[in-house]
């Protein structure tokens, strides 16, 4: 993926942890509607969530192959 310029806007402090949440699916209904509607808006956001989401899957697959037996976290 390519990077976003830094003059792209300017989202929360926590956008990342923000990110984060909503592609593990934690982010309550409004939260996540809320989100949803701002960061399809702003590339540098989409940007963010995109990593997020990368990273997320990621994770779930490595302790899939570590821990098979554990419970799963999500899809």
């Amino acid at each position: 993926m390519e990077s976003v310029s830094d003059s792209a806007p300017i989202c929360p402090l926590d956008m990342e942890e923000i990110a984060e949440a909503y592609c593990m699916g934690r982010l309550p209904g409004k939260e996540r509607s809320a989100f949803e509607d701002h960061f399809i808006i702003y590339p540098r956001c989409t940007y963010i969530v995109a990593r997020a989401d990368e990273y997320v899957r990621a994770m779930k697959k490595a302790l899939r192959r570590l821990c098979p037996s554990a419970v799963r976290l999500g899809s």
